[in-house]
């Protein structure tokens, strides 16, 4: 086997070519290019349907604060909304439903009135209920009742009974 300068047992060095480009730039470019495009485009209509949801479902803003319970009147979006959605509907007017829980309750709490006759038992104002509370004091337990309630019952020891046996016959 004769080897000879320049040739040897890979081949020879000369005819060696390179590739001229191992990716494709146009094409990761025009796909880059293309997704950013799509992204805006379904941001602008992502952004106009929510705009659109909010116009034609939100209440107007309240123009006294919410302690209050009073706001202006409902706008055409809350008919709306009741034709629109079917029953049973969540809250629609939190306020008006909150001013009438409070008139409930200021009702109950600044009147008399039965909550069972045949018991014998009634609410009062709760300014009348102070009053008499002042009056008589709140109840209390008797010292020795108290210092018996406190002590723990004592224990009962069990002493085991003899067992008789038969003598079998």
């Amino acid at each position: 086997m004769s080897t000879e300068h320049g040739q040897g047992p890979i081949g020879h060095e000369h005819e060696i070519e390179t590739e001229a480009s191992d990716v494709n730039v146009r094409g990761i470019v025009g796909f880059g290019a293309g997704l950013v495009i799509c992204t805006i485009l379904v941001c602008l209509v992502l952004y106009g349907v929510f705009n659109l949801l909010v116009n034609a479902y939100t209440s107007p803003p309240v123009t006294q604060t919410a302690m209050v319970g009073t706001r202006e009147p409902q706008d055409p979006s809350a008919a709306l909304a009741r034709s629109t959605f079917p029953e049973p509907r969540l809250q629609t007017d939190y306020f008006s439903d909150l001013a009438k829980v409070r008139e409930q309750w200021n009702q109950r709490l600044n009147s008399y009135g039965w909550l069972d006759q045949n018991a014998g038992k009634v609410h009062i104002p709760i300014e009348r209920a102070m009053e008499l509370t002042l009056r008589r004091g709140l109840p209390a337990r008797a010292a020795g009742v108290a210092a018996a309630a406190e002590k723990p019952p004592a224990k009962k020891t069990l002493t085991p009974k003899p067992v008789l046996h038969r003598a079998t016959q």
